[in-house]
């Protein structure tokens, strides 16, 4: 139901259109408005709940506790399965049961681990930046129709939790405890800040208290609810006076057991109301909507609106009367100046079931959907490009919005890894995505120079054998693997590679010569001639896409830049030449290197300018299976030329052709 205004005047001002924010919609309390949220959100009415209480009682506060409880201990199973079926995760309870089964180095999981860091270092901005953005809630709720009071929900939570710590230097159990004894409100939270505040400075319909509409006033106002109370108080409050002491002034009484002065509550509560609605019917400018109910009986539930504000109406305007500024509305029928008067209706009258959107002259609400930005890696861009169309993707269970961060090593190998298990030497480290995330690490923080200084006794100095253990216990790797995990580490750093003019040792890198886990992001255009066919994909004309990934290791020597990626895959046919073509084509490895020199040659030429010259600074790209770098020969070293990968100009256009699937 919305007033036909099409335009007014307000006091010394212009005429304009009417607007959501001249709507102001009044109930008597709290209760009446929670009936009210979702008929106007159903309607995509916006609206905005002035003052509104109950912030620590909300649905984000409740998920927001879940998942601090899984943060604080990513360990504890059912902990976490509550978290994931919180809008941060959004999984489904039938995929529950999937969780167990996930590797350490699962993306869900690794997350957890990084949640859980931030925690304990309190880093509180980055930890509730990283809640809202990394596990996709921003991006998948964003699109909601009541996203904006959500999401102003959870921004006022954090800063309040975070001013808190810091104020209180309180640590992550403490915080989480504060928030679970907001929500059972065993402690109130002070300043105001149970309030729910503005979530933008768009024109809404404003609800509120009449209480709190003191002074205010709109040119369009709905008085809701107060059809209906409570069957009985649960204490009488009233005033007590002595009439032989009129010096002492009134005194409140608040009587528990109900057994006194019940006559004189209800009538200080019958004048309470009275004076409420009499601020509520005086907030109106041009239209006021006052629901009509008389009472036709003294039921203790029947509200204000039925006890004496319906007969207060029929009192002073007769429905016989013929009063051009007074209109009744049937609960059925919205077009009628009076119920008797027929043809004053106009010739169609519209019915409450037909109208399933608000007046036209008001603004409609946009849709930004259209507007999306296309995030790939080369793992999802792997999926798409060699399952082919029509075929669906390779299953990887439990998956979370964020793409995993390194990529899985082990992924795309073209072999049984069972049947290798199976004949593989006793002392042959096993294989698995947890085991090349852990090599990633390791060879990302471990002293190159003390490696090459020492590299049969690992374990002993302080430098390396607390990285080694501490990164094999993060990734719950058996702690007998440690001697091949060592021997691996030391093949990989101090193995000649001579497959270069200038043949060098990797752990003789200096450190500022090296970058490890470079991250990029990076935009594509497509061509617009034709829609791109990308399955999964909805790419329009002119739509920019945006790769992202990480690249191992770029490092320069001798004047020369090199793109470098670790790879722990075990090949039952060795690390030679042939071995590692069979491999590199089967995974698809051609593709990811060429995504990364793109990264890496505008990033150079954008950090460089003119002294970038790609021809003589760019030397290739290397990849290194570590488990066969301790076989000599150049095993175990896959090095493609600059000449083999190509041009800037060559790569991207071959790229988008890929991607374009015009190749």
């Amino acid at each position: 139901m919305i007033a036909e205004v099409s335009k007014f005047r307000l006091k010394n001002g212009e005429p304009r259109p009417l607007d959501f924010g001249d709507i102001c919609i009044l109930v008597r309390g709290k209760p009446d408005a929670f009936f009210l949220e979702p008929e106007l959100t159903d309607l995509d009415i916006p609206y905005s709940f002035y003052k509104k209480p109950g912030l620590f009682l909300s649905d984000e506060a409740l998920y927001l506790s879940l998942v601090c409880h899984a943060v604080f201990d990513p360990g504890s199973i059912p902990d976490v399965k509550k978290a994931l079926l919180t809008p941060f995760f959004a999984y489904e309870p039938n995929d529950l049961f999937a969780y167990e089964a996930l590797p350490v180095s699962h993306p869900l999981k690794q997350l957890l681990f990084h949640w859980n860091d931030l925690a304990r270092c309190r880093k509180w901005g980055l930890l509730f930046q990283s809640l809202m953005e990394d596990s996709g809630l921003l991006f998948r709720e964003a699109e909601s129709r009541d996203w904006d009071r959500k999401y102003t929900n959870y921004r006022q939570i954090f800063e309040h939790l975070e001013a808190v710590a810091y104020r209180n230097n309180l640590d992550f159990r403490g915080l989480s405890a504060l928030l679970d004894s907001y929500r059972k409100q065993t402690i109130g939270a002070d300043d105001d800040a149970d309030i729910h505040q503005i979530e933008t400075e768009a024109q809404k319909v404003q609800i509120m208290t009449m209480h709190v509409s003191k002074g205010l006033q709109f040119p369009v106002v709905f008085i809701a609810g107060g059809l209906t109370q409570p069957f009985a108080d649960d204490y009488h409050v009233y005033h007590d006076y002595d009439p032989a002491n009129p010096d002492a002034g009134s005194h409140k009484v608040i009587d528990l057991s109900k057994t006194y002065g019940k006559e004189r509550h209800d009538r200080e509560k019958n004048d309470e109301d009275k004076r409420l609605y009499y601020v509520a019917l005086t907030r109106a400018q041009f239209k006021l909507y006052v629901p009509f109910f008389p009472a036709t009986s003294r039921h203790a539930w029947l509200g204000p609106v039925c006890r004496f504000l319906s007969a207060a109406i029929s009192s002073a305007f007769p429905q016989v009367d013929d009063n051009p500024a007074l209109g009744w509305l049937d609960p059925d029928a919205h077009a009628a100046p009076g119920p008797d008067d027929a043809g004053a209706m106009g010739p169609e009258v519209v019915s409450e079931s037909a109208v399933d959107k608000y007046h036209p002259l008001l603004p409609a609400n946009h849709n930004y959907q259209s507007r999306r930005i296309l995030l790939e890696s080369f793992s999802s861009l792997q999926g798409k490009l060699y399952h082919g169309p029509g075929q669906p993707p390779q299953e990887t269970g439990f998956q979370v919005v964020r793409e995993k961060d390194k990529e899985d090593d082990e992924r795309f190998a073209g072999f049984d890894s069972e049947n290798i298990r199976s004949v593989r030497p006793d002392d042959e480290i096993p294989g698995g995505a947890d085991i090349g995330s852990m090599f990633h690490d390791i060879l990302e923080h471990i002293d190159f120079e003390a490696v090459v200084e020492n590299p049969d006794d690992l374990l002993e100095r302080k430098e390396t054998g607390d990285v080694i253990v501490k990164t094999m216990d993060a990734y719950r790797v058996d702690g007998r693997w440690r001697p091949q995990v060592c021997r691996m580490v030391a093949d990989t750093l101090t193995t000649p590679v001579s497959a270069v003019e200038e043949p060098f040792i990797l752990g003789r890198l200096k450190q500022e010569d090296r970058l490890h886990e470079v991250e990029f992001y990076y935009p594509f255009d497509f061509p617009v001639g034709e829609p791109l066919k990308i399955p999964d994909c909805d790419i329009v004309k002119g739509r920019r896409c945006f790769i992202r990934g990480f690249v191992d290791l770029v490092f320069r020597h001798e004047g020369k830049f090199f793109i470098a990626d670790w790879k722990s895959n075990r090949l039952d046919g060795g690390y030679g030449r042939k071995a590692l073509d069979d491999c590199m084509n089967a995974a698809g490895y051609h593709m990811q290197y060429k995504l990364y020199t793109v990264a890496v040659l505008r990033w150079l030429k954008q950090a460089f300018g003119d002294r970038f010259d790609a021809d003589s600074q760019f030397g290739g790209v290397f990849y290194f299976f570590i488990r066969g770098m301790e076989t000599g020969n150049g095993n175990g070293v896959y090095f493609v030329s600059p000449a083999e990968v190509g041009t800037l100009e060559q790569l991207e256009s071959e790229i988008t052709a890929r991607i374009a699937g015009t190749v």
